[in-house]
C-alpha cells in the first residue's frame, strides 16, 4: 500500500498548489474515468473555488461512461494550455516591425525587414504548443513516462495499479496488488481526508464494480471489499452501478 510519507508529501503539496491538472489515460475505461473524476470532483470540494482545477483526457470518452457524475467536465487540453508560440532567429536590426493580418480564414503575420535584411529560412521557424503551468500533476492509470513528457508540473503523482508501471513521477502511489484504480482513488481520498459525497462514492464504487466484475473475479482484491463497504457507509447504492460495456463499445479506440 502507500507509503505514509508518500501520504503527506501529498498532503502538504495540495495545500500549496493552486493549479491542479487530472490527465486520465488515453481510451480509459469505467475504472480510470471513474478514479479521475471522484479526484476531481473531491479536489472541487476541498478547494472551495479558491484552486484551478482541471480534468483532461487526450481521447473522447465513450458512451458508456456518460453516466459517470462529472464526465463532461473532461477536457482535451488543461486550461490556459492551448496557445502557440513561434518562434525565429532574431539579431539586433534585422527586423523593423512584425504586425498581422487577416483574410478570410487566415491570419498572415507580416515581419518586415531590418536595415541588416532577414537571414532566416522557413525551416529555422520553429512552432511550440504551451502546455499548462500546473503546480501539482496527477497522472491516472498512466503507466509509461513518455505520456506525461510535455507536462512540466512541479510535482507529479502517479496513481495505477499496473505491475508495468515505469515508477515515475514526484510522488509514485502504484500497487498492482489492486484490483483496480478506483479502489486506490478511494483508499487515498480517505488516508488524506478529503472530502466525499455521494456522487464520489457512487462514480468509485462503479469503478471498483467493474474492474472487478461485480466482485466475481479472483483478482477482487481485500481493499476492494473493504473500500466497497467504506463507499456505500458514504452512499453509494449497488443498484446504481454502471454496467460492464460489451467489447465493441470500445472498438473504435482499437481495444
Amino acid at each position: 500500500m502507500f507509503r505514509q510519507e508518500d501520504i503527506l508529501r501529498l498532503q502538504d503539496e495540495l495545500t500549496k498548489a493552486s493549479v491542479m491538472g487530472i490527465l486520465v489515460r488515453e481510451n480509459p475505461d469505467i475504472d480510470a474515468m471513474a478514479a479521475s473524476l471522484s479526484l476531481y470532483l473531491s479536489l472541487l470540494t476541498f478547494s472551495a473555488g479558491a484552486k484551478q482545477i482541471s480534468v483532461c483526457c487526450k481521447t473522447p470518452p465513450i458512451v458508456e461512461l456518460s453516466t459517470l457524475v462529472g464526465i463532461d467536465k473532461v477536457k482535451k487540453t488543461f486550461e490556459g494550455g492551448n496557445d502557440l508560440t513561434i518562434s525565429l532567429p532574431y539579431r539586433e536590426k534585422t527586423i523593423e516591425k512584425i504586425s498581422y493580418n487577416i483574410l478570410e480564414d487566415r491570419i498572415n503575420l507580416l515581419i518586415r525587414a531590418g536595415e541588416k535584411g532577414l537571414h532566416f529560412e522557413p525551416t529555422d521557424i520553429v512552432y511550440t504548443r504551451n502546455t499548462a503551468s500546473l503546480n501539482l500533476l496527477f497522472a491516472v492509470g498512466i503507466n509509461q513516462v513518455s505520456s506525461i513528457e510535455e507536462f512540466t508540473p512541479q510535482v507529479s503523482v502517479t496513481i495505477d495499479n499496473s505491475s508495468s508501471h515505469e515508477q515515475f513521477g514526484t510522488i509514485v502511489l502504484v500497487d498492482p496488488s489492486a484490483s483496480s484504480i478506483s479502489e486506490l482513488m478511494a483508499y487515498l481520498i480517505s488516508k488524506l481526508s478529503l472530502p466525499i459525497d455521494i456522487d464520489i462514492a457512487q462514480n468509485l464504487l462503479s469503478g471498483i464494480s467493474f474492474a472487478t466484475d461485480n466482485f466475481q473475479r479472483e483478482s477482487a482484491s481485500p481493499l476492494s471489499f473493504e473500500m466497497a463497504s467504506f463507499l456505500l457507509r458514504h452512499g453509494a447504492r449497488r443498484d446504481g452501478l454502471v454496467r460492464k460495456p460489451s467489447r465493441a463499445m470500445f472498438s473504435e479506440f482499437g481495444n
